[in-house]
């Protein structure tokens, strides 16, 4: 069976600290399971990179794969930023007409080049700035009695309360 091809999408997401905060200026390569490079990237505002087009099986095709093959193409996502742990990310998946966003998460490394440990998931959080809200009482503050009542009383008689 004659094998078409189409075309399927692909935007990277880079982020740290359990996927909470998009890394930006991370260079990243996009590569074919024989190893062809076929994109550099680079990740902007956001840590997305743009979307590249990359070849796939055609839809059609892949309602009903021919034995041995798959209804899919695979790529290979190498990304190298200074300060965190190399990635590679083999297994790609791309369907024909999808965008497909593949998340990578970077984890930082030490001056000493080993994985600092439980960065993976912590984030350090700056000084709150001074509360600006009126009517908001500080974090760790007792709430005022109008704050821990119910802010609706339905009548009584009510059977049922709209919201």
């Amino acid at each position: 069976m004659e094998m078409h091809t189409g075309n399927g999408y692909l935007k990277i997401w880079v982020t740290m600290a359990g996927r909470t905060l998009p890394v930006k200026g991370v260079p990243v390569q996009v590569y074919t399971e024989d190893g062809r490079l076929l994109y550099s990237l680079q990740t902007g505002d956001g840590g997305l990179t743009s979307t590249v087009e990359l070849e796939a099986p055609s839809a059609t095709e892949s309602q009903q794969p021919a034995p041995g093959t798959k209804p899919y193409a695979t790529y290979v996502i190498r990304v190298n930023a200074d300060g965190f742990r190399p990635i590679t990310d083999a297994d790609v998946s791309i369907f024909e007409g999808i965008t497909a966003i593949q998340p990578i998460e970077l984890v930082p490394l030490s001056a000493s080049g080993t994985v600092i440990p439980g960065t993976t998931s912590q984030i350090i959080i700056p000084t709150p700035l001074p509360n600006t809200q009126p009517n908001v009482p500080p974090f760790g503050a007792p709430l005022p009695d109008d704050m821990t009542q119910p802010r609706y009383r339905p009548n009584e008689g009510d059977d049922e309360v709209d919201v």
